[in-house]
């Protein structure tokens, strides 16, 4: 999904905990309820709270260490955006977000909204991700907002590119803001930096979501996996197997197609982007 690149880059779970209580929210506007339903067998609540750490994390929240960002009951986890200390400037266009999703006939029916869900529509979402972080919605505006450096720095062997490549530095008024990058991992935040992996914990929250089993569909939709077995294959929809490569092989070999499943839900479903990591012929505007 190409804003990433821009930017920086009802069933009961088994094993889920006890009520963790919530302190009184400054803002009842940037709470969500989501629902967990798993990923794969064995993701743990902690799984899911590194994942949205680190989700939270991509879209500019400083998520302090001692914030009381997640509240578990059960299979729900209630979010506080304004304990994760997002941008004031970014706080309308969350707000609209949350107010959009709570208004959904998913959230309405189901008490909540799925945790894949809310970071496909946020992280993998382009409109949503250049309103939620801030960042500028096209090259020419991010150049305009920008004074850069007349030298360029040298790129080889790039772990996200094909090919070598030539960074253009942006001028900065004080060394911190240049360095930012370098040194954000020393900062006391609830996401780990040293933890090279936890990353995939966010990518395994809407990779799953994108790319759903039977089983999950089963949970998502409380209905027996056995019913939801016998519709999708009424549809003629055929599974297909995710890269070993991105996922370690853990969401499986037999998935479907997001955009094949929604239109089956028992409720009305807001559509995601048709690509969660290209460019997607399709992408909501939910901020309008």
């Amino acid at each position: 999904m190409a804003a990433l690149l821009v930017g920086f880059m009802l069933y009961t779970c088994a094993g889920c905990g006890g009520t963790d209580p919530l302190p009184p929210a400054r803002d009842p506007g940037l709470l969500i309820k989501l629902r967990w339903i798993k990923s794969y067998p064995s993701q743990s609540r902690s799984d899911v709270d590194v994942g949205l750490y680190w989700a939270l994390s991509f879209l500019g929240a400083k998520l302090p260490a001692d914030a009381a960002v997640l509240s578990w009951d059960g299979a729900l986890v209630t979010l506080d955006l304004n304990a994760a200390a997002v941008a004031q400037a970014t706080t309308p266009a969350r707000r609209k977000l949350l107010q959009v999703l709570k208004s959904s006939d998913e959230y309405r029916m189901m008490g909540g909204i799925d945790i894949g869900r809310f970071v496909f529509l946020s992280l993998c979402s382009s409109y949503q991700y250049y309103a939620l972080t801030g960042v500028s919605p096209s090259y020419a505006e991010f150049r305009a907002a920008h004074t850069f450096s007349s030298r360029q720095v040298a790129i080889v062997e790039s772990a996200v590119a094909h090919g070598n490549r030539l960074i253009e530095v942006a001028k900065a008024g004080d060394f911190n803001a240049v360095a930012f990058g370098a040194y954000r991992k020393t900062l006391e935040s609830k996401v780990d930096f040293k933890g090279l992996q936890d990353h995939s914990r966010a990518e395994a929250l809407y990779l799953s979501f994108a790319e759903p089993t039977a089983s999950r569909l089963a949970s998502k939709w409380n209905i027996p996996r056995e019913r939801v077995e016998q519709v999708l294959a009424g549809r003629n929809l055929r599974t297909h197997r995710h890269s070993e490569a991105l996922d370690d092989d853990i969401l499986g070999d037999e998935l479907y197609d997001r955009n094949d499943v929604d239109s089956l839900a028992p409720y009305a479903a807001i559509r995601g982007p048709s690509d969660m990591r290209e460019a997607s012929s399709y992408e909501p505007r939910l901020l309008q």
